[in-house]
Order: structure tokens, then sequence, then C-alpha cells
């Protein structure tokens, strides 16, 4: 299923962006599109799609907004923290830093 996932994901980016396995079944994006967009829109196709053995999934996202004074590390830091919040706020959500 995992592989299914990271295949839907994947297949719905443009050669332009970046997306890759994060760890266990967290997946990061590098896009120049609204991220909120984006994430929603995957977060839908993720819901509406039958995996393997007709099973259902759903998915949060933690969306965050890259700002010329943040390192690498704050701008990780703030996706895993609105990944987090998707979580505990009832899960299959989008979570975002304001822009």
């Amino acid at each position: 299923m995992l592989r299914e996932l990271a295949s839907l994901v994947l297949g719905s980016l443009t050669p332009e962006e970046i997306g890759f396995r994060w760890g266990g079944e967290e997946f990061l994006i590098f896009t120049e599109r609204d991220g909120v967009l984006l994430a929603e829109e995957l977060r839908q196709r993720i819901a509406s799609t039958d995996f393997a053995h007709e099973i259902h999934i759903t998915a949060s996202f933690g969306v965050a907004y890259v700002q010329t004074t943040e390192s690498a590390n704050e701008l990780f830091k703030l996706v895993d923290q609105n990944l987090y919040r998707a979580k505990e706020e009832g899960r299959n959500r989008v979570v975002s830093t304001p822009r």
C-alpha cells in the first residue's frame, strides 16, 4: 500500500517539483505552487482512492512556506509542527503556517 501511496503522491507532481519519502509514511514535497492547494488536492485524491485489497486511507498534511530568514532546520520544524497539529486536530486535514 505504501508503494501505491508513493506512486499517487509522486505521480501528482510536475517535473519541476521534488518529492520524496521522508520517513515511515511521511512524504516531503518542494513546490512553487500553493502548498495548501496541492496538499488539499492530494488529501482528496488519497481519500477517494481504493488501495490494495480495497483499503481506504486518509492523509494529514503540514505545510510551511519558505521565508528568506528561515534556515532549512526551521522550515522542517514548521512543517513537522503543522503535520502533528493536523493529526491532533482529527487527521485527514491540511494545516499551514501563514504565508
